[in-house]
């Protein structure tokens, strides 16, 4: 290789250019891209769980004032973060935390179904069945 072309080789080399080809075009018809799970989940990737980042930081707040789940809340100032298994483990002991949210993401039959009690229907501070 003479000197000129090395000199065309290192600077395509070197090119900030990317070339784009789409997934298509390589005649793949079956690709999964699978990215490991997050070590942490925070508010910013909460979907990994399927909650919102403001669930996520709702679950956080009561693991910490949770004397069982306190040691997996990692928080520094404003920045709250739990491996997503303890915030599993959390939700399934306490259903009650994750049905009470105000936009009801979780429903009372996705709970009764996964075989959990759902909390008595007490609207108001009243006792079911009181008038």
């Amino acid at each position: 290789m003479n000197a000129a072309a090395r000199k065309r080789a290192l600077s395509a080399r070197d090119s900030p250019r990317t070339i784009a080809i789409p997934i298509d075009a390589l005649g793949l018809e079956h690709i999964s891209v699978v990215a490991a799970p997050p070590a942490l989940i925070t508010r910013l990737n909460g979907d990994h769980l399927g909650m919102t980042g403001d669930a996520v930081v709702r679950a956080l707040c009561e693991m910490r004032a949770h004397p069982r789940y306190r040691e997996h809340v990692i928080a520094r100032g404003k920045y709250r973060a739990a491996p997503p298994e303890a915030i599993i483990a959390y939700l399934r002991e306490v259903p009650e935390a994750a049905a009470e949210e105000e936009d009801d993401e979780l429903d009372g039959s996705l709970l009764r179904a996964a075989g959990f009690a759902t909390p008595a229907a007490n609207q108001g501070g009243r006792k079911a069945g009181a008038k």
